[in-house]
């Protein structure tokens, strides 16, 4: 699903016509990268043989905490992004924006289910 979220806000940063990215029911488009980030929670925190993967990968594998961290940070950035670029009318902004947020989620996101999601 990371994947074609990312997909999806790359696609339509890249071939929305400017006049769609101009209007505030452009900051939808924030939803994509929240929903994003839900389902990198759910994923994180979800049981994986009565465990949760943060519990279990957190402590051993140094670097799931603050990858995982980054990625929220990096999404909650690009929510905020977006919507404030939409809100304001600003279209290569919000084409920017998308853009980022989409190869955020195809790069940083996918780097960071596979790093939890190694060990189950």
């Amino acid at each position: 699903m990371n994947l074609i979220i990312g997909a999806l806000l790359v696609a339509v940063a890249s071939f929305a016509p400017a006049s769609a990215l101009a209007s505030r029911r452009a900051a939808i488009l924030a939803l994509l990268p929240l929903l994003d980030l839900l389902l990198l929670a759910r994923f994180v925190f979800g049981e994986n043989g009565g465990t949760s993967r943060w519990e279990t990968y957190g402590s051993v594998w140094g670097a799931t905490v603050p990858l995982s961290a980054l990625s929220a940070v990096v999404l909650i950035a690009c929510v905020f992004l977006i919507g404030f670029a939409a809100i304001r009318r600003r279209p290569r902004a919000v084409r920017r924006a998308t853009l980022a947020t989409g190869l955020s989620c195809i790069f940083l996101v996918t780097v960071t289910v596979i790093a939890f999601g190694i060990g189950s």
